[in-house]
């Protein structure tokens, strides 16, 4: 992709407006062929390629070209459009200002209609039959469709050359026009960060299919694993030698000090050194072991080729990244944007909604630093969108409707989200809140909700509390306004080994596939050995299920609140009085997006079974729903907006399992933490996303010659899923456009 590089015009529309008064406007067909419709009434249907008796005819040469009288008018103002306007837009583009006071007239380019008639060069292409001057135009190149793969289409003209010239030929001669024919370039904003998106996400993609390779897959696992192995071989060599030297100074001291001292008297030993000596013995021995069972020339060697091939793979992604993030926030994007759309038209909205996710679509994709002060482009751009209340994103998510931003924002004070509740529901109930209810809408709100969740987790402490706690409101209002779909916040009280189970109970079918695959790939017996060294410290996780005090479980339930009351109401009759260790506390949280969430059911009292059965069923549910965004799956939105309820689920669980004193011990945490990055994977995966999530510093004590010995497990950066989701093939900066009297 060159950004220099001229391009056809791309389905769409385009605007002109003669002597700022009157209109013309062109519906574009796919391979850049234009119909003129009334300005005031857009055709409803998408723009359709022209029928083959059409082609036949040379007449999407013809139509490749607009005729403007220029006795009658002097200037014409162009512009590009990814949809149709409404009146609304053209009524405020007629008049050069928008309602909030912007100037509009960089919205258009400017052209002197006399000068592209008398010197078309002065102001574009000069197009004669001996030179038409469109080679450098794509379609016009010598390629082949599958050369380049445009998030628009790609349809080459190139075997229309012929008629080209014939028609150039026709025109010059009958309009008496010896210095040729305009062909005048266009920008095309809008249409260039769609390209510019989709190409920075088909790229990331192909990394991620790259790394998600079977075999690469198990020998990236492998090589960490068994680095991950000589941690804990380097932890369990210091916490030794550093017993032997203290035990070997206090028997020099012991014998010093005894009848034997002085016959043979000991030198004073330095521990330090002694520590240092005694440790590198034993960690040397232990590699030697280790090494002894597989090839560490080998994985060295596929180490250093996979990170440099990812390093490659990434700075190509980097590098269209830079370009789309610039002409995101460049000033002719955001006037398009911002203004070719109106509130007050659901056509219109729906167009929006549906631009802007070719748009934003995958998210941040930047490598996620361990330094939290730096921040890749798109991390950059992502944290702007999300912390700027009027940006796009949120115009996206709530159907360009103010009022319910302003009441999500007023909710963020004290979680009274009944209002928004209430809104939501006053607009599903008429025609027109139910005419963006429909397959393409929700389809793209999907995209944004998994870009915006996607980002959220990447960001992690780069944005507020009260961001991360928008996110999730407009996540909820979302699913309610496009899908219908309630989502209820849960406090059930369970013991943290009880967490723990559940988790695991997701886990055990993954890694059963996990353990078959390697057994159909790995025969060795040498193999088999590290295999079982591998997966014994990477997935069996054993911590009793009444382990830890009682920790509050936060878990996202699809369903209603009041069907979500009624059963708690139900539950708690039927466990009686109980003894305490037989009964759980379950709670709808304050998060629920419903009137009066905060005084509905608070520490109802239910039997434990009846508890943790409540919590695997909503666990369960949430995660079924990505289930449906797989190829044959309807309902993109739900799955894709599930990522981030079960993410916000897992990551509040995790921290407030770390907050709560005598929850369990450092080890039950680290299995909490990496099973729940475990049951992310497995939705991830399901959905096709690819998601980072940092993970805050912690220690672990591991038993050393009967001992307990803190070991850190430091800061790392988990990543999981596959390619990303839903992306889109790729787009164009300037499309030509042909002008002739």
């Amino acid at each position: 992709m060159r950004q220099d590089q001229p391009r056809v015009l791309r389905s769409g529309y385009l605007y002109v407006l003669l002597d700022k008064k009157e209109w013309q406007a062109y519906q574009v067909t796919p391979e850049g062929a234009l119909r003129q419709f009334r300005p005031f009434q857009p055709p409803r249907d998408e723009p359709s390629p022209l029928s083959q008796w059409c082609v036949d005819a040379n007449h999407d040469v013809a139509s490749s070209f607009i005729n403007i009288d220029v006795d009658r008018y002097s200037t014409a103002w162009i512009a590009i459009a990814n949809d149709p306007w409404p009146k609304t837009v053209l009524d405020q583009y007629l008049r050069g200002t928008a309602d909030d006071g912007t100037t509009l007239e960089a919205r258009f380019q400017k052209l002197d209609l006399k000068a592209a008639r008398n010197d078309p060069a002065s102001v574009g292409i000069a197009m004669t039959e001996a030179q038409l001057g469109v080679h450098q135009v794509l379609e016009y190149a010598e390629v082949n469709a599958g050369d380049f793969i445009s998030v628009h289409g790609f349809y080459t003209r190139n075997h229309r050359l012929d008629a080209l010239e014939g028609h150039i030929r026709t025109l010059v001669q009958r309009e008496k026009l010896p210095n040729g024919v305009l062909a005048l370039v266009l920008p095309d904003p809008i249409g260039f960060v769609q390209e510019c998106n989709a190409q920075r996400v088909g790229r990331f993609r192909a990394m991620q299919e790259w790394r998600s390779e079977p075999q690469r897959r198990f020998e990236l696992f492998t090589s960490q694993a068994l680095l991950g192995i000589k941690e804990l071989q380097t932890a369990w060599a210091a916490a030794e030698a550093a017993d032997e030297a203290k035990a070997e100074d206090a028997y020099r001291r012991r014998h010093n000090n005894s009848l034997m001292g002085d016959k043979v008297t000991f030198p004073p030993l330095d521990i330090e050194a002694d520590t240092q000596r005694r440790a590198k013995s034993k960690q040397a021995d232990a590699h030697e072991r280790l090494e002894a069972r597989y090839d560490e020339a080998a994985r060295a060697s596929f180490e250093k080729a996979y990170l440099a091939e990812q390093e490659i793979r990434q700075k190509t992604v980097d590098g269209v990244a830079e370009l789309y993030v610039r002409e995101y926030l460049a000033a002719p994007f955001q006037l398009a944007a911002e203004y070719d759309y109106s509130a007050t038209s659901w056509r219109s909205v729906e167009d929006f909604i549906r631009m802007l996710a070719l748009c934003l679509f995958g998210g941040p994709t930047d490598v996620i630093q361990i330094d939290k002060e730096k921040l890749g482009t798109t991390q950059r751009l992502w944290k702007s969108l999300l912390e700027d209340r009027k940006s796009l994103l949120y115009q996206a998510l709530l159907s360009k409707d103010r009022l319910l931003l302003e009441q999500l924002q007023t909710a963020l004070a004290g979680n009274q989200l009944g209002k928004v509740y209430d809104t939501i529901k006053s607009i599903t109930g008429t025609e027109e809140g139910k005419d963006l209810m429909v397959s393409p809408v929700k389809q793209a709100i999907g995209q944004l909700l998994a870009a915006a969740a996607n980002a959220s987790n990447a960001l992690g402490q780069q944005i507020s509390t009260q961001t991360q706690t928008l996110v999730g409101h407009v996540h909820s209002a979302a699913l309610l306004r496009y899908a219908g779909q309630h989502v209820t916040q849960v406090i059930v009280s369970l013991k943290l080994g009880e967490y723990l189970a559940l988790l695991n109970e997701v886990l055990q079918e993954r890694t059963d596939q996990f353990i078959a695959q390697l057994d159909q790939k790995f025969r060795k017996p040498a193999e088999r050995k590290i295999r079982a060294k591998v997966l014994s410290g990477a997935i069996t996780v054993a911590v009793s299920s009444n382990h830890g005090k009682m920790v509050d479980v936060m878990i996202w339930s699809l369903e209603s609140a009041e069907a979500l009351q009624e059963r708690l109401e139900k539950l708690r009759a039927s466990a009686g009085e109980g003894i305490s260790e037989a009964v759980r506390t379950v709670s709808i949280g304050a998060a629920t997006l419903h009137s009066g969430a905060a005084q509905m059911a608070q520490n109802l009292a239910i039997n434990v079974e009846d508890a943790r059965a409540l919590a695997r069923g909503a666990m369960q549910r949430m995660r079924n729903a990505a289930i449906s965004a797989a190829p044959a799956g309807g309902e993109l939105l739900l799955a894709l907006g599930s990522l981030w309820f079960q993410q916000d689920s897992l990551r509040r669980n995790y921290a407030t399992s770390l907050n709560t004193p005598g929850s369990g011990s450092a080890e039950a945490l680290a299995a909490v933490w990496s099973s729940s990055i475990g049951v992310m994977g497995a939705s991830v995966e399901i959905a096709g996303a690819g998601i980072q999530i940092l993970r805050p510093n912690s220690k672990v004590e591991i038993q050393v010659a009967g001992r307990m010995t803190t070991v850190s497990l430091g800061t790392r950066v988990a990543q999981y899923g596959g390619g990303s989701l839903r992306y889109c093939r790729s787009s164009r900066r300037n499309s030509v456009f042909f002008l002739c009297q």
